[in-house]
């Protein structure tokens, strides 16, 4: 049986546009057309077009869950001149039904992550309407994700406000404007940032919202300012060509992406599901931007985009970056410390951007940044005059001689190294894609690079007798301290095991020993980072807390190879370390010998 629903919307806006409503309205345009739920409510649509009589925005950007080309024929009939975007979130494949006007581009896009994707590639929209009220589950996390895009004084219009989640708006709406007047405060980092308190969205948001007009079944809130946009590698080019055009800057290399299954056995004692058993490379890229501040922590921005180099982790649905010059906003935006950033001295030249958000740290800068430097040969090629760009944590300090070494076997003199310790203002920046990530991958061009370093450094001169079984301890006082590490040591010892701290050796000593030991074990952490340097495959035997979720040692192996067994021990956990932002990431723990001691013997005596 035909449905009667067009035929009700009609004679609904009939009555209306009987009562005056003039052409070139939302309402007169409604007449029939088959809209989605809320879309259709003529005192919604009369309320809107009293909102934006006489504004003509050039771009136009609509949220709905169906029905995606019926509401681009509405907003291209009212704004005909303008470019319009409708973000659809209703079922895979609706936003191909129907035929859209000319100006009008349909977005697949399922979740406000989606929708933020389209939106980055698009110039900052003056109008976003959320009238639907199929999108009540959508409307307060697209709400407090989508709002920085519009651009300054732009209005986002909501309806359909009933539902717990988008009623929800409204108190949120309040709590943002009393909080509008409070004062910036700049996030107070003392250590690496996993022990720092989180810091809140809301203040950023609140200085967002510039004014909010609740007209009963509509809510308008006026945007205020500008914010800078969290870039992933994927969407770089197209954020970058839509603001610059082909001014950015240009890609230099790139590697596909690739799959494949971990080179290495893997063996827990729980939590096996926490590693990956597929390694999934995402495309990796080399590119040169023009014109960038740089600040230390790794931060690099162009303009109001937040380059993908200053992330460590920049495959994280949020991306966060621990520098004092940004204060997050949310999963997709910062707020820049504009003033300090506008203080950045000019740097002329070209320089590679190896910076990390954890300047000096040795596990971040042998693993992540050194993992950076393949798209090194070729930007050097092309530059000849190209140095590093590195950042101290301390004014006035150097890279640590450790970066120097590490770098001059990879031919890279220390007097093309450049530290900062403040805002520059870069005339060329290269930066690339890490080829190392953290529980995620290593990727397999990445070995040949450890191999360089390993053949690099390690002594002229092989040396006899060194140990086959090493075991890499923890200082005492250090973060992540295992309570009971005397007896587990001991273990290990009565078992063969050469204990070393390989923060007391040079580092030839550190690349010798590990490259020609046959079982390398120890407390998780940046020590055992050493394995890369192996010669072969080797059997690893990580120790870690229960809390300690970097799978650091087993992305190594499952790119080299061996045999990875992995022992947890329950963490001591307080309420304190909970409220963190690592939740106990850092916490004290200690090895269940009672339930481990035997698997661990059997293996030990292998």
């Amino acid at each position: 049986m035909p449905s009667r629903l067009p035929v009700l919307i009609s004679r609904r806006l009939a009555r209306f546009r009987r009562g005056g409503a003039p052409d070139g309205t939302l309402l007169a345009s409604a007449a029939g057309l088959r809209l989605p739920a809320g879309w259709d409510d003529p005192e919604v649509l009369r309320r809107v077009d009293a909102e934006l009589a006489g504004a003509v925005p050039p771009v136009v950007v609509a949220i709905t869950k169906g029905r995606p080309a019926a509401v681009g024929r509405l907003l291209a009939d009212r704004f005909p001149a303008a470019e319009v975007h409708v973000l659809n979130a209703g079922l895979a494949g609706e936003h191909a039904l129907g035929r859209a006007p000319g100006n009008v581009t349909i977005h697949a896009a399922a979740n406000p992550r989606g929708m933020h994707g389209a939106l980055i590639a698009i110039a900052a929209p003056q109008l976003l309407l959320d009238l639907g009220a199929g999108t009540k589950r959508l409307k307060r996390e697209a709400f407090e994700q989508l709002l920085y895009h519009l651009d300054d004084g732009g209005r986002y219009l909501l309806a359909g406000l009933d539902g717990t989640e988008a009623a929800s708006i409204r108190p949120l709406l309040t709590t943002l404007l009393q909080q509008r007047t409070a004062p910036p405060a700049r996030p107070v980092r003392r250590g690496p940032a996993s022990r720092s308190a989180p810091i809140p969205d809301d203040p950023v948001r609140a200085r967002a919202v510039g004014a909010v007009r609740d007209d009963g079944p509509l809510v308008v809130v006026s945007k205020s300012g500008h914010q800078a946009v969290k870039l992933r590698d994927g969407d770089t080019e197209a954020a970058l060509r839509v603001r610059h055009g082909e001014a950015w800057g240009r890609r230099l290399e790139t590697r596909a992406p690739m799959t494949f299954a971990p080179r290495a056995s893997l063996k827990a004692n729980e939590q096996e599901e926490t590693f990956r058993h597929t390694i999934e490379i995402p495309e990796l890229y080399v590119r040169e931007y023009r014109d960038v501040i740089c600040a230390p922590r790794g931060l690099a921005v162009q303009e109001d985009l937040v380059l993908p180099v200053s992330f460590h982790h920049g495959h994280r649905r949020r991306l966060e970056q621990v520098s004092p010059y940004v204060r997050h906003g949310g999963d997709f935006f910062v707020e820049l410390d504009e003033p300090r950033l506008r203080e950045a001295a000019p740097l002329p030249g070209v320089y590679y951007h190896l910076d990390s958000e954890y300047p000096g740290h040795f596990g971040h800068f042998i693993g992540e940044d050194v993992s950076k430097l393949w798209g090194w040969p070729a930007a050097r090629a092309a530059n000849p005059e190209l140095k590093v760009l590195l950042s101290t944590r301390q004014a006035g300090e150097g890279p640590k001689s450790y970066q120097l070494a590490l770098l001059q076997a990879l031919g890279i003199a220390a007097d093309d190294v450049v530290c900062i310790d403040a805002p520059v203002r870069v005339e060329r920046l290269i930066g690339a894609s890490q080829m190392f990530y953290n529980g995620r991958f290593a990727h397999p061009e990445l070995v040949g690079i450890w191999d360089r370093l390993r053949e690099a450094l390690r002594p002229e001169h092989p040396t006899a007798g060194l140990p086959a079984r090493l075991f890499v301890d923890r200082p005492p006082d250090g973060l992540r301290p295992c309570r009971n590490a005397a007896e587990v040591v001991r273990l290990f010892t009565e078992h063969g095991f050469h204990v070393v701290r390989p923060e007391n050796l040079s580092l030839g000593e550190q690349v010798e020993l590990f490259a020609r030991a046959e079982v390398v074990a120890g407390f998780a952490g940046s020590g055992l980072f050493n394995a890369m340097y192996a010669e072969r495959p080797q059997r690893m035997i990580v120790i870690g807390s229960s809390s300690y979720r970097a799978r650091n040692e087993w992305t190594i192996a499952a790119t080299k190879g061996g045999d990875y067994h992995h022992f947890f021990g329950p963490a001591e956990l307080t309420e304190q370390l909970l409220r963190t932002k690592g939740r106990g990431f850092q916490a004290p723990f200690a090895v269940d010998l009672d339930r481990d001691g035997p698997a661990l013997r059997a293996l030990l005596r292998d």
